[in-house]
């Protein structure tokens, strides 16, 4: 066989080079380790968003003043309420 046949016979190799899928390999661990801390972080703030930014949680700092009287009528007119709604239940 002369030179140029043997060239021609020679197979060459489908198998990927170690070096290069080696840096694939890390290259995807990076990304899904990135995807990972975003998705991370996204939810945290969406979390933290929910249940420390509900409008019912705010603390009213704004004093009010009331007198002794209306304080009595207004218990007496929730325990007529009261007496009211237990009566209708068990009627």
């Amino acid at each position: 066989m002369s030179e140029s046949e043997n060239k021609n016979n020679i197979k060459q190799s489908t198998r990927p080079q170690a070096g290069s899928s080696l840096f694939h390999r890390k290259a995807k661990l990076i990304l899904i380790i990135i995807i990972a801390l975003s998705l991370i972080i996204i939810i945290s703030i969406a979390i933290w968003a929910i249940f420390i930014k509900k409008p019912g949680t705010t603390i009213n700092t704004t004093t009010t003043t009331s007198d002794a009287s209306t304080t009595a009528m207004n218990g007496k007119v929730l325990l007529q309420k009261k007496k009211e709604n237990l009566t209708y239940f068990l009627g």
